[in-house]
């Protein structure tokens, strides 16, 4: 008891102090000091992140805003992320990310994911790792939805597929460092790989992998065959700002929201013949597609949509990764086109993005509609184009790269909605890396445009 009143006190004379520092520093009329600054900064950070890490579902509750002077910017993104690696660490040694296997130690860990699900993961690195960090690819097994399983694991097929996957990574680009994320369907019965726990998932092995201090943040990428090509290519148009490039292979999805592929590198192959579920129609339209937006844009639409000649569903799977691998990924890109929308009305779910880029979706109500976003931005001013379809709430803009001695300038199909001076402020970089957990997006300030 003894102790841990001690403790509680000594708590209490650092709170005490670092509020002794600020009245003092306002009583002064002078701004805070950087010692004030600092004190204060660690405190609250750290006060935030230990109830908002990787493990928390709870919408984030953001501590009293903190301005941060321009030259601590820097110092508080590195201090945010030392704090993020903290309160992480245990969860990240029981992910075992940060422990992977070389190529010739076939093993695999378990994760239980949402949904009571549990999913069998291979973590294989191949050669040294590079100064600037591994490759980082998330490689999808074909296979899927077993009807007659009786379990969660009762798929010999995805058996067979798993073990093909993690075969066909031992071989791609060989001689390339690169660490591969192999993850095994978690339930037959169900098949997919693009449903709320495979979203959720995927998007915390990236956080993970991130932490691990192992892979290159620039370098992320998304890969499957079949049932993982469909996986691959309905993920690239959910959350395309997680990777550098996207491989879908013997796979194509229906044609929709090609708009979401801008700024992420593309890649598909399909053989001429491979006609089930109409997938070379479907890889001719997509290609088709593309092209016509690479003409109009050519450097924000990378891809290559290739339709290899006399091939059936099984196609060269070795084209991909080279292609991908010169890919890097985009954090803020200057021209941002997104459509906003439901991923799986197909299955009865409702899955929207909770952000992509430097946009935060968290204040917005999709009531079952969707929201066209077509965004450009040049030096302060960001142009905005939104074709509303139902949607109400608010549009988080992070901002950055501007000039913090000017206005910003926010215009809503064509009418300026917001125009005033932005400061850098500890919410913002803490409300991004909540999202994002990604140490390229602690974006200093952040704008909220009402719907």
């Amino acid at each position: 008891m003894y102790s841990l009143i001690t403790k509680d006190c000594s708590s209490m004379k650092k709170r005490y102090a670092t509020l002794l520092l600020l009245a003092l520093s306002l009583l002064s009329g002078c701004k805070m000091s950087q010692e004030a600054f600092r004190k204060s900064a660690e405190e609250k950070a750290m006060i935030f992140l230990k109830v908002n890490n990787l493990d928390s579902s709870a919408t984030p509750k953001l501590p009293y805003n903190l301005e941060i002077p321009s030259q601590e910017i820097a110092w508080t993104q590195e201090l945010l992320w030392q704090d993020w690696q903290k309160v992480n660490q245990e969860i990240l040694e029981a992910s075992q990310i940060a422990k992977p296997w070389s190529v010739n130690e076939k093993a695999y860990t378990l994760w239980s994911i949402p949904q009571g699900q549990k999913m069998k993961i291979s973590l294989m690195t191949k050669e040294a790792k590079p100064t600037e960090g591994y490759p980082f690819l998330i490689n999808l097994h074909g296979g899927g939805k077993n009807p007659y399983a009786k379990s969660a694991w009762d798929s010999e097929m995805n058996d067979s597929e798993w073990s093909a996957a993690y075969y066909l990574a031992s071989k791609y680009a060989e001689g390339e460092p690169s660490y591969y994320f192999i993850p095994r369907m978690a339930d037959d019965r169900i098949g997919r790989w693009y449903l709320a726990p495979q979203i959720e998932t995927f998007q915390r092995a990236i956080k993970l992998a991130f932490l691990s201090g192992l892979i290159n943040p620039y370098k992320t990428y998304l890969l499957g065959i079949s049932e993982g090509g469909y996986g691959s290519h309905r993920l690239a148009m959910f959350m395309p700002d997680y990777f550098a490039g996207i491989g879908p292979m013997a796979a194509a999805e229906p044609f929709h929201y090609a708009e979401n592929l801008r700024n992420v590198a593309f890649h598909m192959e399909v053989g001429e013949f491979d006609n089930g579920f109409g997938r070379n129609k479907l890889a001719a339209q997509w290609q088709k597609a593309l092209d016509s937006l690479q003409k109009l844009s050519p450097e924000d639409f990378i891809h290559e949509v290739n339709i290899q000649a006399g091939k059936g569903h099984g196609v060269d799977y070795f084209k991909i990764v080279p292609r991908l691998l010169k890919a890097k990924r985009r954090v803020y890109p200057k021209h941002l086109s997104y459509t906003y929308h439901n991923m799986t009305p197909d299955y009865g779910e409702t899955n929207y993005s909770q952000g992509v880029y430097y946009l935060d979706f968290r204040g917005l109500k999709p009531n079952k509609g969707s929201l066209k976003i077509d965004l450009k931005k040049s030096g302060n001013i960001y142009d905005i184009q939104l074709n509303n379809e139902g949607v109400t709430g608010y549009l988080g803009l992070y901002v950055d790269q501007f000039d913090w001695h000017k206005p910003v300038i926010v215009r809503v199909n064509g009418k300026v909605v917001i125009k005033k001076k932005v400061k850098a402020e500890l919410s913002a970089m803490l409300s991004a890396l909540s999202l994002w957990g990604d140490p390229l997006r602690l974006f200093p300030a952040k704008l909220k445009i009402q719907l």
